[in-house]
């Protein structure tokens, strides 16, 4: 390879740094640089494969085929495949197969083929919006994933509602969930009023008896109370203003007019 111009006439091109440790390529002119093209359309194009040992950065991101290893993070959007490892977090949408190891966040959606079992992660946090909660999603590497649900919290707390002096209450929603609960009391009490007196009676805790008085018995079956006139009766006196009758006739003394 050989130069047929003098260095002289690359003077325009070419800069030291302060210390004059680095030639620079310098654009002053508007010109672009090529190598391994003599008609380059960028202000570098190098036409061919290129080596670099150290680092590559880039402040306005890379357009094409990027092999190698990356570490550190990586944003943007992949289309293609992704072959090697890749440390860090990614986030953008990622077609194509992904072949290594792929360890680190990944924010959006992974679309393609995973070649080997440890190409995504087992296991990553992850969440969901709405009634349920998400706690893990799992990929198994041929695209199948295991995603463990739960449901949300609601505001209603936990335990058991209701109890003998208490009835529970409940507000439920559309989606059959109970959104409120609570309890209300039970009135447990009456009040029994007789031709004298009256009594207070817990219904829970008390039995309310209908007894018998003189010449009557009372008996209670099959939800039902009954009361008899005993077969013989007692009596002090009787002022009947009627007529009485007696099949069996009458013993003892009888005041009145006999018809």
């Amino acid at each position: 390879m050989a130069f047929n111009r003098e260095l002289s006439q690359f003077a325009n091109y070419l800069a030291l740094d302060a210390s004059a440790n680095y030639i620079g390529i310098t654009t002053a002119q508007d010109a672009n640089v090529g190598i391994g093209t003599a008609t380059p359309t960028s202000k570098l194009q190098v036409q061919g494969d290129a080596l670099i040992s150290g680092i590559t950065t880039s402040t306005g991101g890379f357009v094409g085929d990027l092999t190698g290893d990356v570490t550190g993070n990586l944003t943007g959007n992949v289309t293609g495949d992704v072959t090697g490892d890749v440390t860090g977090d990614l986030t953008g949408n990622v077609t194509g197969n992904v072949t290594g190891d792929l360890t680190g966040n990944v924010t959006g959606d992974v679309t393609g083929n995973a070649d080997t079992a440890t190409a995504l992660e087992t296991s990553r946090d992850f969440s969901a919006s709405g009634d349920a909660t998400a706690s893990a999603v799992s990929f198994d590497g041929t695209g199948n994933v295991d995603l463990a649900l739960t449901l949300a919290n609601t505001s209603v707390s936990a335990g058991s509602y209701g109890s003998s002096s208490e009835i529970p209450t409940f507000t439920v929603d559309s989606k059959g969930r109970l959104t409120a609960a609570g309890t209300a009391s039970v009135s447990t009490g009456m009040t029994v009023a007789g031709d004298t007196g009256s009594e207070n009676i817990n219904l829970l805790t008390e039995t309310l008896t209908i007894a018998g008085g003189t010449n009557l018995t009372s008996s209670a079956a099959a939800d039902t109370v009954t009361i008899n006139l005993d077969p013989n009766i007692s009596l002090t006196s009787v002022s009947a203003s009627g007529i009485i009758s007696a099949t069996g006739g009458f013993a003892g003394d009888v005041t009145g007019d006999v018809t």
